[in-house]
């Protein structure tokens, strides 16, 4: 029989035609996901590079104008009208302090680490560092030279402050390049953050100033207090300092993966910026879920269009379905209706003779093939086709 006689092949038809529907839906929405998705993705870390530059330069012009602040400083040291230890250097850190309110307090320092005046103090009372501070202090004194004598340190608690602190160290040199003193800046750990307490931030984001060798000058949202010594004391080795120290200290860019503070989205976007002119890195971290959420504010209602066609034409495809299979039930009962209708006799139901001589002309070959009677058929249809047949 033609296939297209065949009363199902209608519906073989529509079954391979909705399953065809169905995979270039699922192709369109492919081809429509991932363009919006990278598109989407691609216009929030622009716009994330845009607030990461400006906070990075911010930053930068800031602590580039307390630099040049202890540089002239300095030269106040170096005059040989001036004697660290005299009565006059305390006024003029003071005048310093005064020019830089956010300063908390200035020092002047020998360099076995004795202060030998502050703006608080004056010189015949102040103390030396304790054994953290004087390790903090040791390690930029061995480390200053000519080309780069200012150093934003890592946070420390000051046992004088009773707080923690970042000092700002500058090292003077006479005119024979060497080091004389060094003088150091206090400031409260919260003043960089202070830049961006008018920032918006995404839900779980956060702002931080890593210096290169991994340790955070900074962070906001401020963390609790019990969490400071993790998040201060320790070098950060998660993906974005790792992936720093890979690059080189690449000046700008993305980073994705885990962070190492605990308390954090474990799936993290880092978007940073070197600061210009010293070494570190401002940074902004964002939940990487966020992205999704973003995206899916944008596409969602195409998503909902796409759904409720889909949900047509399956409601059109059972239905049409539905109607097909009915039809070719009736079909099928139609055409056995006629096939008995032309084989029996409507009075007696019995064979006619054009059904007994396709019944004879089956069985007669089967009884000489086989050695049986046709009496013996397997039918007892046969037996009837066979006594109508000779009672003709």
């Amino acid at each position: 029989m033609d296939e297209r006689d065949d009363p199902n092949h209608a519906i073989r038809n529509l079954k391979r035609g909705v399953g065809a529907g169905a995979l270039l839906l699922a192709v369109a929405v492919a081809l429509f996901s991932w363009p919006t998705w990278r598109t989407e993705k691609a216009a929030n870390l622009r716009q994330f590079s845009s607030l990461v530059e400006i906070g990075a330069n911010s930053l930068d012009s800031y602590f580039a104008q307390l630099e040049s602040g202890l540089v002239l400083l300095g030269e106040h040291f170096l005059d040989p009208g001036v004697r660290p230890g005299d009565q006059r250097v305390g006024p003029i850190l003071n005048r310093f302090r005064q020019a830089y309110p956010d300063v908390r307090n200035i020092g002047l320092f020998r360099l076995d680490g004795r202060m030998l005046a502050s703006a608080d103090r004056d010189s015949g009372h102040v103390r030396p560092y304790s054994a953290n501070d004087l390790h903090a202090f040791a390690h930029f004194r061995d480390v200053v030279s000519k080309d780069r004598n200012f150093e934003i340190s890592r946070p420390i608690f000051s046992s004088m402050l009773k707080e923690w602190i970042i000092a700002l160290r500058y090292g003077v040199h006479d005119a024979k390049g060497d080091l004389r003193y060094v003088i150091s800046a206090v400031l409260p750990l919260a003043r960089p953050q202070s830049f961006w307490r008018q920032a918006v931030l995404p839900q779980g984001g956060a702002l931080a100033l890593l210096r290169d060798d991994g340790y955070l000058v900074s962070r906001y949202p401020v963390p609790p207090a019990t969490a400071l010594e993790e998040v201060y004391a320790k070098p950060r080795t998660g993906a974005l300092a790792a992936t720093l120290k890979a690059r080189g200290f690449p000046t700008q860019g993305v980073v994705e993966g885990k962070s190492s503070l605990s308390g954090v989205s474990p799936d993290l976007v880092y978007v940073f910026r070197r600061l210009p002119r010293y070494p570190a890195t401002f940074v902004m971290t964002i939940p990487r879920g966020n992205f999704f959420l973003w995206w899916w504010e944008i596409v969602q209602f195409h998503y909902l269009v796409m759904l409720f066609v889909a949900i047509g034409s399956v409601v059109i495809y059972r239905w049409v379905l539905k109607r097909q299979t009915e039809w070719v039930l009736e079909r099928n009962a139609a055409h056995r209706e006629l096939e008995t209708a032309s084989r029996t006799d409507p009075l007696t139901g019995i064979l006619n003779r054009r059904a007994a001589i396709e019944e004879l002309n089956r069985e007669l070959p089967r009884s000489v093939r086989t050695g049986q009677a046709a009496a013996s058929s397997r039918s007892d249809s046969a037996v009837t086709v066979f006594r109508v047949w000779t009672a003709w």
